[in-house]
């Protein structure tokens, strides 16, 4: 039987969350047509307006720039299109 496993990694001991994160940017970049600078501008800008960064979610973030920039950018193609790419951020 096949087991499904989540992972939480708030302090970047398990995945390389930064370069991971700078991935994502560069996703939204290409999917919104917004330039990297501006895409990682407002991730900044989101999570600031958090309470805790903890509080952190990346549909969330996909909202706060689809009403910021008027855009209508697909979360889910973003982040779990492909599975596979989480793997290359998981410290050994």
């Amino acid at each position: 039987m096949s087991k499904a496993v989540i992972l939480f990694d708030v302090d970047g001991t398990l995945i390389d969350s930064k370069s991971m994160a700078n991935l994502f940017c560069e996703k939204i970049s290409q999917q919104s047509g917004i330039s990297f600078d501006e895409i990682t501008r407002l991730r900044d800008e989101y999570i600031q307006s958090l309470n805790s960064t903890t509080d952190y979610h990346p549909d969330e973030m996909i909202g706060f720039i689809n009403k910021t920039k008027n855009k209508k950018i697909n979360s889910r193609e973003i982040f779990f299109k492909t599975k596979k790419v989480y793997k290359k951020y998981i410290y050994e």
